[in-house]
């Protein structure tokens, strides 16, 4: 994790980040309408409902990946994907809630599929048992390539996650103690995993967030030792 770099390795790293999610990875707000994607608040009343079905996926999302001890980046990949396809068909969303649930689902099974290499027919069937039966298997893999077509089998994007990395790579070696690294470590993480849940950060690049994190951490640090 706080494997040292070269300068020019990790320059090139940030600007390749930078370069993808700012073109291939882009994702927009799609809560809000039109009119208010350029203001800094949250949804009006309309996007409340699409709202509470983001947050609550999420912390469902966030459930499944504790209680099975998996990475919670794969939290930030899986919302990627749903964000993604719903942020490209935006009408899809407000006219059939019942997909955000599907989608969601179906995000987190190919962010463990992919990322962790489950590929047998029983991890589908698990999920099939988290919906309490609601979806079947067929409905799980019509979904898998809805979303694949939509993202253009683009799929692994930048995460909040993947910069925080690289930005840990800064502090120099003597600027404190591998404890203190650590701790720091940790509540940036923790801050970025905070930061899926709130829509207000719905569209913000992850490279911002990810450095706001990094910052707000860095300024409260009161000694480093």
């Amino acid at each position: 994790m706080f494997n040292m770099i070269s300068a020019v390795e990790l320059i090139y790293r940030f600007e390749a980040l930078l370069h993808l999610e700012s073109t291939t990875y882009l994702v927009n707000n799609y809560l809000e309408p039109d009119s208010q994607r350029n203001r800094i608040e949250y949804p009006a009343k309309p996007c409340q409902d699409k709202t509470f079905c983001r947050t609550r996926l999420c912390g469902w999302i966030y459930e499944v990946v504790d209680t099975h001890e998996l990475d919670r980046e794969l939290v930030q990949v899986s919302m990627y994907y749903m964000d993604r396809y719903f942020s490209k068909h935006p009408l899809i969303h407000r006219d059939k809630p019942s997909l955000c649930y599907l989608a969601g689902m179906t995000s987190l099974y190919m962010a463990i599929k992919i990322y962790w290499n489950q590929r047998n027919a029983h991890f589908l069937a698990a999920f099939v048992k988290l919906s309490d039966g609601f979806y079947a298997e067929s409905d799980f893999l019509v979904m898998e390539q809805t979303l694949l077509d939509a993202l253009e089998w683009r799929m692994h994007p930048p995460t909040p996650q993947s910069y925080l990395d690289l930005l840990v790579v800064f502090l120099p070696r003597g600027a404190c103690s591998p404890f203190t690294r650590r701790a720091m470590f940790e509540r940036i993480k923790f801050l970025l995993e905070l930061s899926v849940t709130v829509p207000f950060f719905l569209g913000k690049k992850p490279s911002c967030i990810a450095v706001a994190a990094f910052v707000e951490v860095m300024e409260h640090e009161r000694a480093p030792h």
